[in-house]
């Protein structure tokens, strides 16, 4: 008895193979092999189901990556998303909150950087199209006109999206407080509805490019007259706000000139005097700059917009919202850079 008891501890087959010789050694070869199936189906169900909780472990990664990133480009929301994607416990959420302001700060120089060039390649097409109504030479006018044309089209792609820009703007001056004296109100009043029409004039260019590109089926002549109404209506809101803006610095000048005049204190508080006039100096160039670029945008928005030609019965030639338009991306560019 013992001896037979060694011989079976000194066999090298497993449960199922001792099964299965057991079986075929009876003749029952068929149900051995459904043993055998129904072992390697049992593994294949194992595999399965550790497939399956690996996927759903990545798609948890994915989902707080996805979140963090989002938040990235929304400051307010960062660290709530921060805090939420380091309680998931999922590898390297961590990270990813961490990176969450740098992307914010990356995504803000991307937008500048994004500026920069729509406003460089804004010279280039009121330049080329200046260049094409001025010159007298048919081919190189065609020529001329052939770069305003894929200059503007570029610049239409690069805008797509843009309109959400314009939604953060308004909500920052939805949150902002009501100032307290009526001039400012209505500098506020005009700085919500100057980006509310960008913000609709954004939206209608890119339908009417998407349109152009037969992206979507929709008349782009209507879109174009419809954004030129936008873009003319947010600049002249932008124009009158200005303009209060530069009323309120010169009054705020004579009033510094006044408490100048007025002091007879020592040299530390003229020099801070002479600090603020020089903010309000500067504060004045800018007004004044965006006020002249606003208006030298005015001719083109009136030409898209169809309004000449119902007023004048004719539009702006292209030389002179060539020379307009240029003149324009070239203030822009300068306050750019």
């Amino acid at each position: 008895m013992d001896l037979h008891l060694s011989r079976l501890h000194s066999s090298a087959l497993s449960d199922t193979e001792r099964l299965v010789a057991f079986l075929n050694k009876t003749g029952t070869a068929a149900a051995a092999a459904a043993v055998a199936a129904a072992a390697a189906a049992v593994a294949a169900a194992a595999a399965a189901v550790a497939a399956a909780a690996a996927a759903v472990a990545a798609a948890a990664a994915a989902a707080v990556a996805l979140a963090v990133a989002i938040a990235a480009f929304l400051p307010r929301s960062a660290p709530p998303a921060a805090a939420a994607a380091a309680a998931c416990g999922v590898p390297a959420a961590a990270n990813a909150a961490a990176a969450a302001a740098a992307a914010a700060h990356a995504a803000a120089a991307a937008a500048a950087a994004a500026e920069g060039r729509d406003k460089a390649t804004k010279a280039l097409q009121y330049g080329c199209r200046l260049l094409a109504w001025a010159s007298s030479n048919s081919k190189i006018s065609e020529k001329f006109a052939s770069l305003y044309r894929a200059s503007a089209d570029s610049r239409k792609l690069f805008r797509l999206g843009k309109f959400v820009n314009e939604y953060l703007l308004l909500l920052k001056l939805a949150a902002a407080k009501t100032p307290d004296s009526d001039t400012n109100r209505k500098i506020q009043l005009l700085q919500a509805l100057c980006r509310a029409a960008f913000f609709c004039y954004w939206v209608t260019d890119n339908a009417f490019i998407l349109s152009k590109l037969r992206v979507l089926s929709r008349d782009s002549q209507k879109l174009a007259r419809l954004s030129g109404l936008f873009w003319l209506v947010a600049l002249l809101a932008g124009v009158y706000c200005e303009v209060l803006r530069l009323r309120a610095a010169a009054a705020a000048a004579a009033a510094a000139a006044a408490n100048k005049d007025a002091d007879s204190s020592e040299g530390s508080s003229s020099k801070e005097a002479a600090a603020a006039n020089l903010q309000l100096q500067s504060t004045r160039r800018t007004i004044q700059l965006n006020l002249l670029k606003q208006c030298c945008d005015l001719p083109a928005a009136a030409n898209m917009a169809g309004l000449t030609a119902l007023l004048l019965r004719r539009n702006f030639s292209d030389g002179f919202v060539g020379a307009t338009g240029l003149l324009s991306a070239l203030i822009s560019c300068h306050q750019l850079y």
